[in-house]
């Protein structure tokens, strides 16, 4: 499948040394763009390749011009970026050094053995619409090939992107895999459908705002949850509706839970929401009277009972499906410093994640249990969230500590997964392997 990345790339690059002249062409287009190096490379799939992608851009007669360039991957779906030593001079329009070179690094997708990209030229010798220029005919173009093996280890997957690698994760719906990865290009919502290593983008989205959460319900209808458009529904992911009457503010959400008969929705100025009636009204919820205190980690106990933080991790319950809440006093020893994570386990038990590296395991019934503490010193920051359940075993992150990385249950020790980089999410598929999120990409292991 063909895949467009339009790239507005600054043309500044240092001059390469004893590179021959540009060949031009023999007809009447005003610019050209000739490949100098880089054609013709081996790497790895989702790895840069080792050398830039050297091209030389000029102009018929010298002339002054403005250059557009469009990147278009005939085969595979990597990604490339410019070397650029300049700033751009404006947001849509990037200009060539005296020299007329360009620089590209090109990472390698991981759908194909041969891989082909296509750089096409645009010029013109005045400021230029973005909309306009792909409309017309490219003045010149070049197609570099490459070629990509697969790795070994620890393989970084292709196809998405992570900016916001503190709010996105990763969850299973009908053997697939979904990634929501909050960013302005697309919204930040990816499917795939080989177990992590190549993903998709959803589009068509009616908003232009970043997804920060995403809910399957019933009849496989997909709910997303926007920082600052409110919420959307889909039943077929082309065609999307909103459900915000009756929210108030729409900006920095804080908590989401999509159930059969419920959904509940909360933000950071305006308080808890909820709908019976799959999102056609939503009805403010009040807690302790408190109008606008965002809440967090809204979860339902299989008792029936709601449960959820507020700001000041202060907690509470609901036995009447949100219409009113207790506030429950938990001892501090199960809620260090600030709460990070709160589940309800598949055993009734409920899993606390906070400051000080601290996991408190404590029962719905006198909310007391059992800590766990990986606490070091010489280290700041510390805390444990990402709290997960497979094959009845719990697992969580410990971030901040000098031994961080995933932890579980068994001898409640670090999961030996022999990767190196700081993890900052992960999701454990169906035959227990990991994706690992980092500030890098996703991560699968290769088999």
């Amino acid at each position: 499948m063909m895949l467009t990345l339009c790239l507005l790339v600054m043309t500044a690059c240092k001059k390469e040394d004893k590179q021959p002249e540009l060949t031009w062409p023999d007809d009447d287009r005003v610019s050209a763009i000739e490949l100098i190096s880089g054609d013709g490379q081996s790497g790895i799939f989702g790895e840069q390749l080792k050398d830039s992608i050297v091209m030389k851009v000029a102009g018929r007669e010298g002339m002054n011009r403005y250059y557009w360039l469009k990147y278009r991957f005939l085969e595979g779906n990597g990604k490339v970026n410019a070397v650029s030593s300049n700033p751009f001079d404006y947001v849509d329009i990037s200009r060539p050094d005296n020299d007329g070179y360009v620089k590209l690094k090109w990472e390698l997708g991981c759908n194909k053995e041969e891989q082909q990209l296509v750089v096409l030229l645009y010029s013109d010798t005045i400021f230029n619409n973005p909309d306009y220029l792909p409309n017309k005919p490219a003045d010149d173009s070049v197609i570099v090939s490459a070629k990509g093996s697969k790795p070994q280890g620890w393989g970084k997957a292709c196809g998405c992107e992570i900016n916001d690698f503190y709010s996105s994760g990763i969850f299973s719906h009908n053997g697939k895999l979904y990634l929501v990865s909050p960013n302005m290009r697309n919204g930040g919502l990816y499917v795939s459908e080989d177990g992590g290593i190549n993903w998709m983008p959803l589009q068509a989205f009616p908003f232009n705002s970043e997804i920060v959460s995403a809910r399957f319900g019933e009849n496989n209808r997909l709910y997303v949850l926007t920082r600052d458009a409110g919420i959307y529904y889909s039943d077929n992911l082309s065609n999307w509706s909103s459900l915000n009457n009756g929210l108030l503010g729409l900006s920095y959400p804080s908590a989401f839970l999509v159930e059969p008969d419920f959904m509940f929705v909360s933000y950071d100025y305006n308080g808890l929401f909820r709908t019976a009636d799959k999102g056609s009204f939503w009805k403010k919820l009040l807690v302790e009277n408190e109008y606008a205190t965002p809440y967090r980690f809204i979860s339902r106990h299989a008792n029936n009972n709601l449960y959820l933080f507020d700001k000041w991790d202060m907690f509470y319950v609901s036995k009447n499906n949100g219409d009113s809440w207790e506030r429950i006093f938990i001892d501090y020893q199960y809620r260090r410093s600030t709460i990070e994570d709160f589940k309800v386990g598949p055993d009734g038990k409920l899993y606390i994640g906070s400051g000080d590296a601290t996991l408190a395991i404590i029962s719905p019934d006198n909310y007391e249990g059992i800590t766990k503490s990986y606490y070091t010193p010489n280290s700041s920051s510390q805390h444990i969230n990402h709290i997960q359940f497979f094959n009845n075993q719990v697992y969580f992150l410990v971030n901040g500590s000098n031994n961080d990385g995933i932890y579980n249950s068994v001898g409640w020790s670090k999961v030996d997964l022999t990767f190196k980089d700081r993890i900052y999410n992960y999701h454990i598929k169906e035959d227990g392997d990991f994706l690992l999120m980092t500030d890098r990409g996703v991560y699968y292991k290769v088999k």
